[in-house]
């Protein structure tokens, strides 16, 4: 309750596809701007395929470390698709710029 479904881009975020919802959030933070994922299933592990527009650099964001994606800008129109796994109440972050 409460809430609703992606209607379109999400930052650099063009879609998110899944097996159950998740919670996206906007998190701003000393002015980086971050996308948490969060997994609303607390028994079920779930796949989850994102699809990133190329104009922006993405970091996946894993604890109180960055790993910056290679994204290549060749093919600017074409989405760049990151395939992650989502643990039962688990969560994902993601930082861009």
């Amino acid at each position: 309750a409460g809430t609703c479904k992606l209607q379109g881009a999400f930052g650099p975020l063009l879609s998110l596809s899944s097996n159950y919802d998740v919670l996206l959030s906007h998190v701003c933070n000393e002015g980086k701007d971050y996308l948490v994922i969060v997994n609303h299933s607390a028994i079920s592990s779930q796949q989850l395929t994102l699809l990133f527009s190329r104009h922006w650099h993405i970091f996946k964001v894993i604890g109180a470390s960055e790993s910056e994606y290679e994204i290549s800008t060749n093919i600017l129109a074409e989405p760049f698709r990151v395939n992650s796994s989502l643990a039962a109440g688990g969560y994902l972050i993601f930082r861009w710029e």
